[in-house]
């Protein structure tokens, strides 16, 4: 039991040393590869994250705490109620400051996309003329207001 609960911690820690990693990654590499390694190694560490989680039931002590009727919980832990919808209410906060989030950056970056007017693409560079010439990266296709690749 306790190889197991090493795991399941570690499998938990890892992700938060990971963002260490990440910073120092995401300077070294070419954006386009930095933004696919990133990506990649996020999915990986929530998939081990979510595996560590459902590995947590098969500690003996937690999978007992399955078996316990709500009833009998809340008679032991009064709290448990007030703290489940806590985190439920914040969980729903969380959710919605991130699709704000997302329709914010969606429009920023159609916002952008418009603002470069009739610049000319080469490639993945973006040079707007003038006396001082400027070069961008937008990400997603030119005119898709959705950012889509």
């Amino acid at each position: 039991m306790t190889l197991v609960l090493a795991v399941v911690a570690l499998a938990l820690v890892l992700p938060w040393g990971a963002a260490a990693a990440a910073r120092r990654l995401a300077v070294l590499l070419p954006p386009r590869e930095a933004c696919a390694v990133l990506t990649g190694a996020a999915v990986l560490l929530a998939g081990g994250t979510l595996a560590a989680l459902i590995a947590l039931f098969h500690v003996p002590l937690l999978a007992a705490l399955e078996q316990v009727p709500l009833p009998r919980a809340a008679a032991v832990w009064p709290a448990m109620v007030p703290v489940a919808a806590a985190a439920g209410a914040a969980l729903a906060v969380q959710a919605a400051l991130m699709v704000r989030r997302w329709r914010e950056h969606r429009s920023m970056l159609a916002r952008a996309w418009s603002a470069t007017g009739d610049s000319v693409s080469d490639g993945d560079l973006l040079v707007v003329p003038g006396p001082d010439p400027q070069a961008f990266a937008l990400p997603g296709r030119r005119g898709a207001a959705d950012g889509s690749w």
